[in-house]
């Protein structure tokens, strides 16, 4: 993996290509690449009740490191932090109007008018069980019925973020249109609906998944 360097020290023409060497090797610091720092703020613990707990200051010494360095990456945000707070995952609701079958509505600039109807809406409580304030985005992905053309298990379809106080709670509102639950017939170049049951899950992202549902077609 490749390093990032961030050096001090101005290039002086008066001075020798020695004592540059020194001043380079002195005044030069590696900064680890924004996928390492990723790597370790992803690293978590996830509980049986749906809780992660992430990798708190004192136990991320490469996130210390990081924070003492003057480098203009870490200005630009390019370098992430690693959250200090902790947040539940609770009682998921799924209600759902749609049917199966090809769009039915009118023309219009984007495709047929009922493929922006919103058929579904999920929500989730989180909670920040944590000890100080913070953020969390909840995302929402959907899978596909067994009836439907191959696609890939987990498809983004909403995300909602939450400023929670200490022990507050909020909830996760995902709408879900009909063109979100339909894939593109090549056959009858219209969107489908297909029939069979759609996996439903809501996490922090697609590998940290805390709740599942399903809707069934």
């Amino acid at each position: 993996m490749a390093l990032l360097m961030c050096s001090t020290a101005p290039l002086l023409p008066m001075a020798s290509s020695r004592t540059l060497s020194r001043r380079r090797r002195a005044t030069t610091v590696p900064v680890l690449s924004t996928v390492m720092t990723g790597l370790l703020r992803d690293s978590s613990l996830t509980t049986a009740d749906s809780t992660r707990t992430t990798l708190s200051p004192d136990m991320s010494l490469v996130s210390v490191f990081v924070s003492l360095i003057p480098c203009p990456i870490q200005r630009k945000g390019l370098i992430s932090r690693p959250a200090y707070t902790t947040f539940a995952y609770s009682d998921i609701t799924v209600n759902s109007t749609v049917t199966a079958g090809p769009t039915t509505g009118a023309i219009a600039s984007g495709g047929a008018k009922d493929l922006f109807d919103t058929v579904a809406t999920v929500t989730a409580k989180i909670t920040n069980n944590g000890t100080v304030a913070g953020a969390e985005v909840a995302q929402l992905y959907i899978g596909l019925p067994a009836t439907a053309p191959s696609a890939p298990p987990k498809q983004l379809r909403g995300f909602a973020k939450l400023p929670l106080e200490k022990g507050a709670s909020g909830t996760a509102t995902f709408p879900l249109r009909r063109k979100d639950l339909s894939y593109w017939d090549v056959g009858k170049q219209q969107w489908v609906v297909p029939t069979g049951e759609f996996k439903i899950y809501v996490g922090s992202s697609s590998r940290d998944i805390r709740l599942t549902d399903k809707i069934t077609v």
